[in-house]
């Protein structure tokens, strides 16, 4: 089974007007906790008249959740919107939704169902991927070889990162971990033992 999860494939900005209240939801993916506060203050200066800038994230490893209602009545804005995260099982992710007061109380039903469908729209409209433990592989191929190397390459479940075409053709790939050994075999076979290959970890890839 493949080590891996799923987070959103994309940043994203969605809005919604619920009873003349502005919901705008700001989600972005992030690959830890400074990064999403960060992002969290960005969104706070971008928007300074605002009414509420409500949070939740979600972080892989560590395991961390974090949500805060920002003024708003406790258990009405944040939660919904960490539970919407949950819910979808995705992580690497921190969502803003930022409310503009339209004069209208919602009450704490409607506060509940606005922040989760805000946090739902922000994760519909990025996508989601799934992210897999990878291995970076680099290979040193002759021009002779390297038509049947990008061939090999397109048809499995890799991403290039990058190719240098001087003496010989670099390629850089981020492949699945669990998949590594099956194509450094096939590019061998392909190119006759003559690849120069080297696998190095990388960490966790979308695919």
């Amino acid at each position: 089974m493949r080590d891996g999860y799923r987070t959103a494939a994309r940043d994203s900005v969605s809005e919604f007007t619920e009873k003349k209240s502005r919901f705008i939801s700001s989600l972005k993916c992030v690959s830890g906790e400074s990064e999403a506060k960060a992002f969290i203050e960005s969104v706070r200066k971008s928007m300074p008249d605002a009414t509420h800038h409500c949070v939740a994230y979600r972080l892989y490893k560590p395991r961390i959740e974090r949500f805060s209602d920002d003024g708003e009545p406790t258990g009405t804005a944040g939660m919904p919107m960490l539970e919407v995260l949950k819910k979808e099982d995705v992580y690497d992710l921190c969502v803003v939704v930022t409310r503009y007061f339209g004069g209208i109380m919602l009450g704490g039903g409607g506060l509940v169902r606005a922040y989760g469908r805000a946090a739902a729209d922000a994760l519909a409209k990025s996508g989601t991927a799934l992210r897999i433990k990878s291995v970076a592989v680099d290979i040193c191929v002759s021009y002779e070889h390297y038509g049947r190397v990008d061939k090999l390459i397109s048809e499995r479940a890799c991403r290039k990162i990058s190719s240098d075409f001087g003496k010989n053709v670099k390629i850089k790939l981020s492949v699945p971990e669990c998949e590594s050994d099956a194509l450094v075999s096939a590019l061998s076979d392909a190119t006759g033992g003559s690849a120069e290959i080297c696998v190095l970890p990388a960490g966790y890839d979308s695919f």
